[in-house]
């Protein structure tokens, strides 16, 4: 994946992690905050998981598309033996 690729789709995931952020709290509470019951849970808690589960999703599908290749180079690099302690 070149860098422009990664930065588009950066821009792209941080612009869905925006609207899943905002849908999850603040304004997209108050669309569901009626006590209406959703397999036997209340539709405001359903609604929190849903978006919970979206905003990791996203953070997952970034760190394997976008931060994978640049953990790995760290770590190979010798950056991540001070964090191992192996560098003493």
């Amino acid at each position: 994946m070149t860098k422009a690729e990664k930065k588009k789709l950066f821009r792209r995931l941080l612009i869905l992690f925006a609207i899943s952020y905002l849908l999850s709290n603040g304004p997209g509470l108050l669309l569901v905050n009626k006590p209406v019951l959703v397999c036997g849970m209340a539709l405001l808690y359903v609604w929190a998981l849903f978006w919970g589960v979206v905003q990791i999703g996203i953070i997952l599908y970034a760190y394997f598309k976008l931060w994978k290749d640049e953990a790995d180079e760290y770590e190979h690099s010798g950056g991540g033996q001070a964090l191992t302690g192996e560098g003493k």
